[in-house]
């Protein structure tokens, strides 16, 4: 009988391994928790992004050597969906709020998510694959609905803190990254957009002493706030100041043609019929008015005589502010 022995030799090559000489292997870029605040009259735009954040750089050249023509690269989101494919967008946990991946070499941006193929600079079939010590992260967001329904005045939840893009090598796992990117947690407030009623002149016109008695002359003081906002409902309230007023701030002092401030104020009285008091103190509050649906205020200025002498004969002013606050 006769034994014929056969040598087997395995030739096995590494591909596209970390360089034993490079400063540093994968790499983890973090973007610190954000608060975006927007304005609730800001029409949707996918061009221009409501904010934006950059990572730090990479800071050294990772590098990989003995890798491949053909070997596969690329770029991919984690933990997001909804990608609308002519815009690059994802969608977040808020509807009308989408974010923009993005990574820069140092020199160029690419947009996730991406598939490609190495293909050594020279022309071999080998070469070494490096991400530049200038690369980095980018994340944009937008607003992509005209309005939002948001529920959280102290900031609604867009994205959790973790883990949202990497690059890889090789094997498009998120176990075996290249470039990670981590996230804070970003939040969105909207801040109400409201049109009001500009100033007005009451016109008590013209004033007798047999018109003015002390149950005073009334006239109309009408003027509303209407908000555009995306948690659906606010509410408005309204106060009253004077650099005028009286000493116990219960009415405006008048100013007569004579220079007079002792014969004549003027009373404001809210749509309940009660007097309001000029030093800012007392208001009328208006709740839970639906987005654009104004916030209307029914107020009566009433002329009152203060003194026992007339009014000297002319024209007579006051002068007051009514300050409109959003809760």
């Amino acid at each position: 009988m006769m034994a014929v022995l056969y040598s087997l030799a395995a030739n096995v090559q590494a591909e596209c391994d970390l360089d034993p000489a490079s400063p540093g292997g994968p790499w983890i870029a973090n973007i610190p928790a954000a608060l975006i605040t927007i304005d609730a009259s800001l029409p949707a735009d996918t061009v221009n992004p409501i904010a934006q954040f950059d990572s730090p750089v990479q800071g050294y050249n990772q590098e990989y050597i003995d890798c491949h023509k053909g070997t596969p690269y690329g770029k991919s989101a984690y933990g997001l969906s909804g990608q609308d494919s002519s815009t690059r967008i994802y969608k977040t946990n808020i509807d009308g709020i989408g974010i923009k991946l993005l990574w820069n070499n140092g020199g160029a941006f690419g947009q996730y998510p991406s598939n490609q193929t190495y293909t050594p600079s020279d022309g071999a079939n080998v070469g070494r694959f490096i991400y530049p010590s200038a690369s980095f992260f980018r994340v944009q967001f937008f607003k992509t609905a005209d309005s939002l329904m948001l529920t959280n005045p102290d900031g609604e939840q867009a994205l959790p803190a973790g883990e949202i893009a990497y690059n890889w090598l090789v094997n498009n796992s998120p176990a075996q990254y290249t470039q990670q990117l981590n996230i804070g947690r970003i939040t969105v407030i909207s801040t109400p957009s409201c049109i009001y009623t500009p100033s007005q002149t009451v016109d008590f016109g013209t004033v007798t002493s047999n018109t003015l008695t002390t149950e005073g002359i009334q006239r109309p003081l009408p003027f509303e706030i209407n908000c555009r906002t995306d948690y659906g409902y606010y509410s408005a309230s309204a106060t009253l100041t004077t650099s005028t007023p009286s000493s116990d701030n219960s009415y405006i002092k008048v100013m007569d043609a004579g220079g007079h401030d002792d014969r004549m104020g003027i009373k404001i009285r809210n749509a309940q019929g009660q007097d309001m008091k000029v030093d800012g103190s007392s208001s009328e509050n208006i709740s839970n008015k639906a987005s654009m649906i104004p916030a209307q205020f029914n107020w009566t200025a009433i002329l009152i005589p203060t003194g026992s002498s007339h009014p000297t004969d002319g024209d007579f002013t006051a002068r007051a502010e009514i300050i409109l606050q959003l809760r």
